[in-house]
């Protein structure tokens, strides 16, 4: 078993296990603007330091900071269940694929990146911001991680995180269904987020499933598999939560 990423082998078997490392990078928040100037003004608690003019400053009582039309600020967590159950279900080398895409999603759009690897503790944490070589040599780190050794735990993606969890605009879970598979555990994470107003998804990979699915679509395990999807999707649904199954 093995998976790929940015061209690198990923193989549970022979990769030698890292100390968990609980780094806790400040968020790098990335403001989008448009071009739009409108006028200097009195500075404002929680306006981005690099707004303020020095120059109108000194010839002013107040700090003086520049004004525009608009700002967004973009600031994105990706938390990828890597562990024993991704392995279990054949779908490692699916989600680095997907980890790949939603990288360059959230590159594309200036959003800042926070990402996060976990199992039953959040091993890693790095901010990547939105340094496209930074983003690629993090494969390095995932390479070196020995993922068979625990099973995915949801519930730690929050640890650790205290005030620093409303700094995140958009959360993206990335997990694997097999082995001892809850999806409420991911839903109770994401609620978490989604109280502070932070976007939330969840990419939850199911080849087997839908194989099932598919292959004996009038079995009971088809239907009992059907249940659990609807069920899980309208929990999510009803916290906010947007569910993406992805079958391949």
């Amino acid at each position: 078993l093995s998976a790929t990423f940015a061209g690198l082998a990923i193989n549970p078997r022979i990769q030698p296990r890292l100390e968990m490392q609980r780094q806790h990078p400040t968020p790098l928040i990335s403001r989008v603007t448009n071009d739009l100037f409108l006028h200097l003004g009195k500075y404002s608690a929680g306006e981005p330091l690099s707004r303020m003019d020095i120059k109108a400053s000194m010839r002013s009582t107040d700090i003086i900071s520049r004004k525009y039309a608009r700002t967004i600020e973009i600031t994105q967590l990706i938390a990828l269940g890597f562990g024993r159950r991704v392995f279990a279900s054949g779908c490692a080398d699916r989600m680095m694929a997907e980890l790949g895409t939603v990288l360059s999603e959230g590159r594309a759009s200036g959003a800042a990146t926070d990402l996060a690897v976990f199992d039953m503790t959040k091993r890693y944490q790095v901010s990547l911001g939105v340094d496209a070589a930074r983003i690629l040599s993090f494969a390095k780190t995932i390479a070196a991680l020995r993922p068979e050794h625990y099973e995915e735990d949801e519930l730690s993606i929050i640890d650790g995180l205290g005030e620093r969890l409303k700094y995140y605009t958009h959360l993206t879970i990335l997990i694997a269904w097999g082995g001892s598979f809850d999806i409420s555990r991911a839903i109770e994470a994401a609620s978490v987020f989604r109280r502070n107003g932070t976007s939330c998804e969840i990419r939850i990979f199911a080849r087997e499933v839908f194989s099932v699915l598919y292959e004996r679509k009038d079995s009971p395990e088809s239907a009992f598999f059907y249940e659990l999807i609807n069920t899980y999707s309208a929990q999510a649904a009803k916290r906010g939560i947007v569910v993406h199954w992805i079958e391949k």
